[in-house]
């Protein structure tokens, strides 16, 4: 096969050539500008009529992002005209195109993942030469357009050089913090792009490494990695002014990688460290970072999952495990993470022989690891949210600060489907109150739960029997027993939380309008908290304070009497607080 690489200067086109001769290809030809200028039409159909090419990897590119709102001509010849005259050789001698475009296509509202075919809304110059130039190669039936952001590689200038070399000078700087994307390193997308060039499955891809991050938390992590003391502080967009405007979103979704079957790219942060140590020879500051298992429940879950375990994969600071535990799937769920599975040697499957629900799926998988030391944390995990980077190593350090035998649980971000922000939140909880608000409801979401060892071990000494939710036992232990700890984080911005008609908690309606059922339809559901907190009691009396065992004990009579009167009276006066654990027990 015979193949044509243009931009050969660039850092893209530099590692298509390294891995093309990598895989043993040896009919590349490589040329940048000085060997074949792409605004010149006849030296384009002169280049490729000669070397007749099977395949043109085409990374030349304008990407002077500002420069090109000066210099709005030049920019519009080399990304459209070039690509025009390189679609239409192409056409000519019957090749296949890979054109390399952009996250700036979009104009990056909103925190949801683009997928490849919404709206395209360039805000500069350059954004729009390269959406004009996606219609230029689409001409070409044989064409594969791969969107990706925030490229760096060895061949030329990116952040990572910028920020390095400024940590030579500088021990503080600015960097902006409310742009939101995910960097591509050049090797791991030449491997992508040689794999699809062998297939027939045309069509537009976004292709960036996993996870998402803001430019001061890329430049955080820069400096971390190479062991550089540098300060960075985060600054808004608006603070930081360029001549051309740049998306604050560039998320971009995968989905279409994953339905042609191809592998999405390693996780960023692995990413980067691959490229400091293998590339720029730089020697990685090693520190021993924390084990966590993630044990998630599956059941079904094929149309999210796979942004999920990515999400999880792409933990940072962490050295991170995935149990996954199958409740009887019908779909394709097991085959994906048998996939997963094949790459990613951390990745364990169990499969159950019968239907358990959510709640014991994952006690049970808990259970598993009654004796086990391995890890040091044990976190839980839905099958169809997403987790940002930072969500397991924040809850590491807030359980680190709290002391031994802790559980972490936190807020959430409610969004549909596609990942967009609900404007709505869940009920607040007051934890001042804490101890009472779990008499009267469950206060932890399980996808929210981390634990530390000494916790799981509490909460592995005895195993609970006709529970209806598995968070709501484990926050009763980590509030009631005497040696446990219980830690609530507010911040809703570490776990992106869906809400869609499939949800298990909820039976499809929705957290938003199960809470409001639970709330103001009439009759309790007493049996069931009431139980969970009789059978707890049974299990875990001699891990409890003499306080908290007049609490169970007067637990039991709880709902024979006016709920509202027996907390009235363990609530300091204050109406609000009385009328809200009223309403909470209306249904609890």
């Amino acid at each position: 096969m015979k193949i044509l690489v243009t931009g050969v200067g660039g850092q893209l086109g530099y590692d298509v050539c390294r891995e093309l001769n990598n895989r043993g290809y040896n009919d590349v030809k490589g040329v940048d500008r000085s060997q074949l200028d792409i605004t010149d039409e006849n030296a384009v159909y002169d280049c490729v009529t000669k070397n007749q090419p099977d395949v043109i990897v085409h990374c030349a590119a304008w990407t002077a992002v500002d420069k090109a709102e000066d210099c709005k001509d030049e920019c519009y010849k080399v990304n459209v005209l070039g690509t025009r005259f390189l679609t239409q050789a192409a056409k000519k001698v019957g090749a296949k195109l890979v054109y390399i475009s952009t996250d700036y296509v979009f104009k990056g509202e909103g925190t949801a993942f683009q997928e490849v075919n919404d709206e395209k809304q360039p805000l500069s110059v350059y954004g729009l030469s390269k959406y004009q130039g996606e219609l230029e190669a689409a001409q070409c039936k044989k064409h594969f357009i791969i969107r990706v952001s925030w490229v760096f590689g060895i061949n030329g200038n990116n952040f990572v050089k910028t920020m390095l070399k400024l940590a030579e000078t500088k021990t503080e700087l600015n960097v902006v913090n409310d742009q939101i994307g995910s960097p591509t390193y050049t090797v791991d997308l030449a491997k992508l792009i040689c794999d699809m060039i062998v297939t027939k499955k045309y069509g537009t891809y976004h292709a960036t490494n996993e996870g998402v991050c803001s430019w001061y938390d890329f430049a955080k992590k820069i400096f971390e990695l190479a062991g550089k003391n540098v300060k960075v502080n985060g600054i808004s967009t608006s603070a930081y002014p360029t001549k051309a405007h740049r998306p604050l979103n560039s998320r971009l979704s995968k989905r279409s990688l994953d339905q042609a079957g191809f592998s999405r790219l390693p996780g960023w942060q692995d990413a980067l460290e691959q490229y400091l140590q293998n590339e720029l020879k730089i020697e990685i500051k090693q520190e021993s970072k924390p084990k966590v298992l993630v044990i998630m429940s599956t059941y079904n879950g094929e149309k999210y999952l796979r942004e999920q375990i990515d999400s999880i994969l792409a933990q940072e600071q962490v050295d991170v495990s995935l149990y996954i535990s199958d409740d009887c799937s019908k779909d394709n769920t097991v085959k994906i993470i048998r996939e997963y599975q094949t790459d990613h040697k951390n990745i364990d499957l169990h499969i159950n022989e019968n239907n358990k629900n959510f709640t014991y799926n994952f006690l049970d998988a808990l259970f598993n690891f009654k004796n086990n030391q391995t890890y040091d944390y044990y976190a839980f995990a839905d099958q169809d949210d997403y987790w940002l980077p930072n969500k397991l190593i924040t809850a590491v350090q807030k359980i680190k600060q709290t002391g031994d035998c802790t559980m972490y649980c936190s807020n959430l971000t409610l969004v549909d489907g596609n990942l967009n922000e609900l404007k709505k939140t869940v009920l607040p909880v007051d934890f001042r109150q804490k101890y009472y608000d779990t008499i009267c409801k469950n206060i932890a979401t399980g996808c929210t739960i981390v634990m530390d060892k000494k916790f799981k071990d509490l909460a592995t000494q005895h195993y609970p029997e006709n529970i209806y939710l598995h968070d709501y036992w484990l926050a009763v232990i980590a509030n009631y027993c005497e040696q446990s700890h219980f830690v609530y984080d507010t911040e809703p911005s570490y776990i992106l939380y869906r809400q869609h008609e499939s949800n298990q908690i909820g039976e499809g309606r929705g957290r938003i309008k199960q809470l409001f059922r639970k709330i103001y339809e009439k009759l309790p559901n007493e049996k069931t908290t009431k139980s969970l907190m009789v059978r707890f009691y049974e299990l875990y009396q001699t891990n409890i304070s003499v306080e908290n065992k007049v609490l169970f004990e007067n637990i039991k009579n709880l709902y024979s009497k006016k709920s509202s009167q027996y907390l009235r009276k363990r609530v300091k006066s204050n109406f609000e607080r009385r009328f809200k654990i009223k309403l909470l027990l209306k249904k609890y």
